[in-house]
């Protein structure tokens, strides 16, 4: 009787493993994928696009000021 009992703890251990790994595999790999893909989409765009907006503001800023002065000087 001891040994049947230890039987089903055993297969309830199994089964419960099994599906909790399958739902929580399967629900957190879609929430963290769908989260992460979301605010890292909106933070890179953003950080990207002041970034970028700054630096090639500049640097087209200063090259352009320069060969016009250039070209506009002679």
């Amino acid at each position: 009787m001891k040994q049947l009992e230890n039987y089903k703890k055993v297969w309830l251990n199994i089964w419960l493993n099994i599906w909790l790994n399958i739902w929580l595999n399967i629900w957190l790999n879609i929430w963290l994928n769908i989260w992460l893909s979301i605010w890292l989409n909106i933070w890179l765009s953003i950080w990207l696009g002041i970034w970028l907006g700054i630096w090639l503001g500049i640097w087209l800023g200063i090259w352009l000021g320069i060969w016009l002065g250039i070209w506009l000087g002679i």
